[in-house]
């Protein structure tokens, strides 16, 4: 029998091992795995990022959208791929026109076929008819094997689909997956005693469920992709710039029908990921400054000793002049630009001219770069805020009590609180 450890002794060398290999996994995966349900998702948009990310899809991201004024519209990253709405669910058939047979045809669009995965319904529905986006080897290849199908069936799919569903439920704990297993367990009840499902009406549902639906502008048309309707629901014709603001229009007649104290909502928008026009926009850049170089190099061969050289290391200081790793410049991107023939042109250039136009240039950069360190940050303050939510601890408190319950010693640990 190993002897008692007292309470203020650390933990051995092999109880660490077995912390870091078996308990922290552990409490990553909490039964997700095997678990088959669908668990709720939070409308932050840090956990719709995440999700996209591990989709495997590149250009978007999501924002929380607190107001539709004007200053806050112009501020979202161009273009705005869709919208997502979250409120308590009403039935807004009687308010839309479903779109024509041939409009729909053109439209990706997938009926909600399970329970509390509304937010990855509403999610597809958008980024398939996001022709900009890319969307990775396993999306690609499931939009292409569902084209054909009608919504229901692509709804089934997305159901049945083991890797989104995974993602889906990376975010889920244990008393998330118990409240659903509770609540399905609850509704098949009646079932069992021979009576059918227990259907809940519409009010009910309307006055308890919260759920997210889409909107999307294709083809110059404003349409809802609600999983729960049969069909798109198009808001009509529509521009590139007031889309938004249609929306908005429909989002307050919903609203109307609830007392203000009733009503919780939030809206969402998938953007387009400014990092990657950020990148673009350094990698011109920094082509543009190797040409400068080039020129006062070929024309004023002692530019660099005319000029003080200490004003020359100022400049050059934190100037990137070629591929840099941490900003996601590379050789190969920056081979691949073309300047224009003014830009190239070696004549007719004076040194105050090019240094003045090397200024300019070194001021844009650190603009660039600054926005790039910012959305750096944003995209690790989203990974850790998923991981602390994507781990489960309570299968690792439940192990810890058994074993101090086991060896004797939960008075011990009692002491010391």
């Amino acid at each position: 029998m190993r002897p008692r450890e007292s309470p203020g002794d650390a933990l051995p060398d092999s109880d660490l091992d077995v912390w870091d290999s078996i308990l922290l996994p552990q409490a990553a995966h909490a039964g997700k795995d095997n678990w088959k349900g669908w668990c709720e998702i939070e409308s932050e948009p840090a956990y719709f990022n995440m999700m996209l990310k591990q989709f495997g899809v590149k250009g978007a991201k999501v924002y929380e959208l607190f107001s539709f004024d004007e200053e806050m519209l112009q501020s979202l990253p161009k273009p705005v791929h869709g919208l997502i709405f979250l409120s308590r669910w009403q039935d807004t058939s009687s308010m839309h026109t479903h779109a024509k047979t041939e409009e729909a045809s053109k439209i990706w669009f997938a009926n909600q076929t399970v329970d509390n995965a509304c937010a990855t319904y509403a999610l597809f529905n958008i980024i398939n008819n996001a022709s900009s986006l890319t969307l990775g080897e396993p999306l690609s290849h499931f939009k292409e094997f569902t084209k054909s199908f009608t919504p229901q069936l692509r709804g089934e799919a997305v159901a049945n689909f083991e890797f989104v569903r995974q993602i889906h439920n990376s975010f889920a704990r244990r008393i998330d997956m118990l409240n659903t297993d509770l609540c399905m367990s609850i509704e098949a009840e009646p079932a069992k005693r021979g009576r059918g499902r227990n259907r809940k009406s519409r009010r009910n549902v309307e006055e308890t469920a919260y759920h997210f639906n889409a909107f999307v502008p294709i083809n110059n048309e404003l349409y809802r992709l609600d999983g729960l309707e049969q069909h798109p629901q198009s808001l009509g014709p529509v521009s590139e710039s007031e889309w938004l603001m249609k929306v908005k229009s429909d989002l307050d007649q919903q609203i109307t029908r609830y007392e203000a104290n009733e009503m919780e909502s939030a809206v969402l928008v998938v953007a387009q990921d400014p990092l990657a026009e950020l990148v673009t926009q350094l990698s011109w850049n920094i082509k543009r400054l190797q040409n400068l170089d080039m020129i006062l190099d070929l024309q004023f061969p002692t530019w660099r000793e005319v000029y003080e050289q200490d004003r020359v290391e100022k400049m050059n200081e934190h100037l990137l002049l070629g591929p840099n790793e941490g900003c996601g410049v590379c050789e190969e991107d920056l081979a691949t630009l073309q300047l224009s023939q003014a830009e190239i042109k070696t004549t007719g250039h004076t040194t105050d001219d090019l240094l003045l136009s090397r200024t300019g240039l070194a001021d844009a950069q650190a603009r660039i770069r600054m926005c790039i360190s910012q959305e750096k940050e944003s995209n690790l303050h989203d990974e850790a805020k998923c991981h602390g939510r994507e781990f489960d601890y309570s299968p690792v408190v439940f192990d810890w009590l058994r074993f101090h319950v086991k060896n004797g010693t939960v008075k011990d640990v009692l002491d010391t609180i």
